[in-house]
């Protein structure tokens, strides 16, 4: 007996045979060449340019992603006060060279062009000791001018580490410039690794680019159909045979005088003109291509669309973990894609500032932390509860706790203790002042009021039914 074993989406048909047809064996490099990137990047910027959901969702994200204050440094050495001081002096600078911001124009950068690049240099005008600062230049700054290079300006080892980075001062539309090489501990290349040998990434917004098409077209072709139902505002038909004289010519206008009867010349009838484009299906046709974009960024359609409505509690909160779940992974890339980067370089400037490092040997062997801003829960009562008795349950810490809001724990319970010190002070009394672990516990839930309300709202419907 022989067995003839195949795979369905292997075969090609009359039905699948154009679907299938763009279907290449390209090498990643040859997939992602300088022209491929460069129409998908100018077609990106100009969606984004233009198109107001794609810049919703491109500043949603670089805000969730980096926050207001953007990552704080956390050492933890066996130095204490070293650990501050030098927390103290990062705080400083990243407010002083705004590295937040910049890192917010990094991640939309990569979302619109596919690939942001942040180089590093030295600045003396800063005020900080530390003199590190950066720039982030757009990804055409970065190319070769030999043919068939799909590292596109960047030279690697054989071990796929980068070497140089070579860099144009003058935009290419500007003209031609030799590129200059720059080492590659001065640069910082964020990217998506969307495929195994990928060197140059195409951006975020590919999947979604016909789509972003589809959404503009379709509003302007509503608008166009209405308009042009608008502008007519009655149309003269003729039973006549077209040899009979009808006492008008084809296509002639005529003005309508307001609030006059108006005689129709012979064998003539008045009909309105109707607009059949189908303006009733346009709501669910853009949600529910929304919806698809909003997948490829990992993103609930409300906070895509920037509309809740029709969208439960308890639906949104469980569409916002895969949201949650996406944006750490987003941070923990920009950890070790910038951060790690950004770290070294600072510590290598603060190692010739005397008595700033902690003593607590070599900076590379030291356990750095980053805090990020914290989501705010929907229920924040319905979570005090939950934390308090994780706390109970010893199946967390302050630590994880505090660090889930963006915020140090240690310098958080400083703060509390010289708060209650003040309190006492004044002769307030503390315990007032505290949630009770009771109240915590048996308080009602923002669902169980919800659902009361709804409870009520029924009961005062059927009143008005009665009444009525």
């Amino acid at each position: 007996m022989r067995l003839a074993a195949r795979y369905d989406a292997a075969q090609t048909t009359l039905d699948n045979a154009r679907h299938w047809s763009a279907a290449d064996g390209l090498s990643a490099g040859q997939s992602n060449n300088s022209g491929v990137r460069w129409i998908l990047r100018n077609r990106s910027r100009l969606e984004y340019a233009n198109n107001s959901y794609l810049r919703g969702i491109t500043k949603t994200l670089a805000t969730d992603t980096i926050g207001r204050r953007g990552p704080r440094l956390q050492l933890r050495t066996s130095d204490k006060k070293g650990n501050t001081r030098v927390e103290n002096t990062w705080r400083l600078w990243a407010k002083e060279i705004k590295l937040a911001k910049k890192l917010r124009l990094a991640r939309k950068t990569k979302i619109v062009d596919g690939e942001s690049f942040l180089v590093m240099f030295t600045d003396r005008t800063l005020r900080s000791p530390i003199k590190l600062n950066f720039n982030v230049v757009p990804a055409e700054h970065f190319r070769s001018l030999k043919a068939g290079d799909y590292s596109d300006g960047i030279e690697y080892d054989r071990h796929g580490h980068p070497i140089r980075y070579h860099r144009t001062i003058k935009h290419p539309s500007e003209g031609a410039t030799n590129p200059e090489p720059i080492p590659a501990r001065w640069v910082i290349h964020y990217k998506n690794d969307d495929r195994a040998g990928e060197l140059r990434s195409v951006p975020e917004t590919t999947a979604g680019l016909p789509l972003f098409a589809c959404l503009r077209r379709f509003t302007l072709a509503t608008i166009e159909a209405a308009e042009t139902a608008a502008n007519f505002a009655a149309v003269l038909t003729s039973d006549a045979p077209a040899d009979e004289e009808s006492g008008m010519a084809p296509l002639t206008e005529v003005e309508i005088v307001r609030n006059m009867m108006l005689a129709l010349p012979s064998k003539m009838s008045l009909e309105q003109l109707k607009a059949e484009h189908p303006t009733t299906t346009y709501e669910m046709f853009k949600a529910a291509v929304l919806e698809e974009i909003a997948r490829g960024f990992c993103m609930p359609y409300h906070l895509a669309a920037g509309n809740s409505a029709g969208t439960s509690y308890a639906g949104g909160r469980l569409d916002e973990q895969i949201y949650a779940r996406a944006i750490g992974e987003e941070r923990g890339l920009i950890e070790d894609d910038i951060l790690a980067h950004l770290w070294l370089a600072f510590a290598d400037e603060a190692a010739l500032v005397p008595g700033l490092l902690p003593n607590a040997g070599p900076f590379g062997d030291w356990d750095v932390g980053w805090y990020w801003p914290g989501f705010k829960h929907v229920d924040p009562y319905k979570e005090a509860k939950a934390q308090h008795q994780r706390l109970e349950d010893l199946t967390t810490t302050l630590e994880d706790e505090w660090a889930e809001q963006g915020e140090d724990w240690e310098r958080k319970l400083e703060q509390i203790a010289a708060e209650r010190k003040k309190m006492q002070s004044l002769g307030l009394v503390v315990a007032d002042a505290m949630p009770r672990s009771e109240d915590l516990r048996n308080g009602p839930s923002f669902e169980d009021l919800e659902e009361r309300i709804e409870e009520l709202e029924e009961q005062l419907e059927d009143r008005h039914a009665v009444l009525a």
